[in-house]
């Protein structure tokens, strides 16, 4: 039993930062993308800086997906309509049928 304890998150920490990424991330806040990421890279920044002496590689790369998601979910929900949508999966290389398909799904590629 004399082994070192590790360091771990609390699940109300996890449930904290959560709370303030849906604030920060709601669709409704009318700005734009490039003002939401400015705000946004500051709060997960020194919550990792605080929390980054804890052994929980997987919580934080499980965080850094969620994060994501919600950036293209936002993303998603400012292109509106499936032509727009569609364009925008074109430019990026997506195939034609893939994209015809996606384009009419109402929730962001990927969730």
């Amino acid at each position: 039993m004399g082994g070192n304890p590790k360091r771990g998150i609390a699940p109300h920490a996890i449930d904290r930062l959560k709370k303030r990424i849906r604030e920060l991330t709601r669709g409704t806040r009318g700005i734009s993308l490039e003002q939401m990421v400015a705000e946004l890279n500051r709060y997960p920044r020194g919550w990792r800086a605080y929390f980054g002496f804890c052994r929980t590689p997987s919580v934080l790369r499980e965080l850094d997906s969620w994060i994501r998601r919600r950036l293209r979910s936002f993303i998603w929900k400012q292109l509106k309509r499936g032509k727009r949508r569609f364009a925008e999966l074109r430019a990026r290389d997506i195939g034609k049928d893939l994209a015809a398909e996606t384009a009419g799904s109402p929730t962001a590629p990927g969730d």
